[in-house]
């Protein structure tokens, strides 16, 4: 489960750290472990939850993205449209979308915070051994797609799990390009979106048009 995100937005953001831990020690005493987003909790609560983890020898898989313009744009059009993952029952058009100065400010403030946030996380991390780093690029952005199942059962593997729970079939199914929100062929609709991938190629030298 992604336990943070049940809450009203911004509402866990209001607890104390000492909360935080009591529902971390709560869904670990119930469950393998959880999905966690770092913007789900304020700097401090993230910075006391991973200090409780690193304490208790707890397994991390520490998932980022190489692609930090692209990811920043999925973040903002989901924002945008209030879409969150891919919904077969709704057609999320962007046709009406304006980017516009306003537009870019947010796109360059999500991938600033992100840059710094990722690697303020990975110097915390670098004291302690139990962490499996892996980006959404080793997984989904791959020629074979039995590169990202060997990277699937390394993780497990790390977690001490059953690798025999691995279903195939249904991790071909969910990492298939047919479940993506926000496919190359979607986002070239967008008006003026090559504004952003001028952004993109000068800041961080990648496209927004990869896969």
């Amino acid at each position: 489960p992604n336990i943070f995100s049940k809450y009203p937005d911004c509402g866990v953001k209001t607890f104390d750290v000492s909360t935080i831990l009591g529902i971390h020690n709560t869904v670990m005493s119930l469950s393998y472990g959880y999905k966690h987003i770092w913007s789900h909790l304020t700097t401090s609560q993230n910075f006391g939850l991973l200090h409780t983890i690193v304490n208790s020898n707890t397994p991390v898989i520490f998932l980022t993205r190489e692609n930090v313009p692209k990811k920043c744009l999925s973040l903002l059009l989901a924002k945008t449209s209030g879409v969150w993952g891919k919904r077969d029952d709704i057609n999320v058009s962007y046709s009406d979308l304006t980017i516009d100065n306003d537009f870019m400010s947010k796109l360059s403030y999500f991938a600033d915070r992100y840059v710094n946030s990722r690697r303020h996380f990975r110097q915390f991390l670098s004291i302690y051994d139990n962490v499996f780093y892996v980006t959404y690029d080793d997984i989904y952005n791959t020629n074979d797609i039995n590169d990202g199942l060997n990277i699937l059962t390394k993780m497990i593997e790390f977690l001490d799990i059953d690798t025999n729970l691995i279903n195939e079939s249904k991790f071909r199914n969910y990492i298939s390009p047919k479940k993506r929100q926000n496919p190359v062929d979607t986002i070239k609709t967008i008006p003026n979106i090559d504004k952003v991938e001028r952004w993109a190629q000068k800041k961080y030298k990648r496209s927004i048009f990869e896969d």
